[in-house]
């Protein structure tokens, strides 16, 4: 789980339910916390993931990692103010990882995007835009392979291109692939707005209904896919991979990625 603003102020999902007739999730069991201002969000979030009981965590904010045989994950606490101290704290983890999991996948997860779809006006509210060239940075200086947010409401996952295309500024990430991921169902969409959508096999791709991704780790790296529900069969919208050992530590800057 990746803590954001429906932590803070909405009725959060604490199970779901599948329906058959359309193959999704239905919400069930909700429950409202107010999360924004508070100390408990890791007990909260040990009691309600027992998994997460053996995490690293971020004092007792809902920043955690998780060092697993095949990969790491760190979420990101969106509801952290205090920056300082989270910055450092990725910062240690990554170099963790760097340090004792090197040849393992890494992933970082949390609620908000670095990048977003919506109008450049609207970007700064979509954005850790006072840590956003800080993680970036990091990201690509520890070989982050994939960072997944949530929050738009659509399926996003920027190529190399799209990011100049839809005229971000520096630092644009030379490693790091960055994928939104909706929910299942979206009650609020949001249209796309940065660049044209005959721009999208080149710099971007992009899916406005109901999707969810699978990323599948094996052996030799980890396969990412995308499935969209489409005239009601599920498709697969977007797919890439991420091979392992392909990490050269011994350079300071990050190779490029296609």
């Amino acid at each position: 789980m990746a803590i954001g603003n429906h932590e803070s102020y909405k009725k959060i999902v604490l199970q779901g339910i599948h329906v058959p007739d359309v193959d999704i999730l239905a919400n069930v069991e909700e429950k409202e916390f107010n999360l924004y201002n508070s100390n408990q969000k890791k007990e909260l979030l040990v009691q309600r993931f027992p998994h997460l009981d053996k995490a690293t965590f971020h004092n007792q904010t809902g920043s955690y990692a998780i060092f697993k045989d095949r990969f790491t994950l760190v979420s990101i606490d969106g509801l952290d103010k205090n920056r300082d101290d989270l910055i450092r704290f990725i910062e240690n983890q990554l170099l963790k990882h760097k340090r004792l999991f090197a040849d393992n996948d890494l992933f970082v997860i949390s609620h908000y995007p670095l990048f977003t779809g919506r109008k450049i006006s609207d970007d700064d509210e979509l954005v850790f835009r006072d840590i956003r060239d800080k993680l970036i940075k990091l990201f690509d200086l520890y070989k982050v392979d994939l960072y997944i947010n949530g929050h738009e409401h659509f399926y996003l996952r920027y190529k190399k291109k799209g990011f100049k295309t839809a005229q971000f500024k520096e630092p644009i990430p030379n490693w790091t692939k960055f994928i939104t991921v909706s929910n299942f169902y979206n009650p609020y969409p949001r249209e796309f707005e940065r660049i044209q959508i005959k721009e999208n096999n080149d710099s971007f791709v992009y899916f406005n209904g109901v999707h969810y991704s699978v990323i599948n780790i094996t052996n030799s790296g980890t396969d990412v896919r995308t499935y969209g529900l489409v005239n009601d069969s599920w498709k697969v919208i977007d797919s890439f991979e991420i091979y392992r050992f392909r990490k050269n530590w011994s350079s300071i800057l990050p190779t490029n990625r296609k």
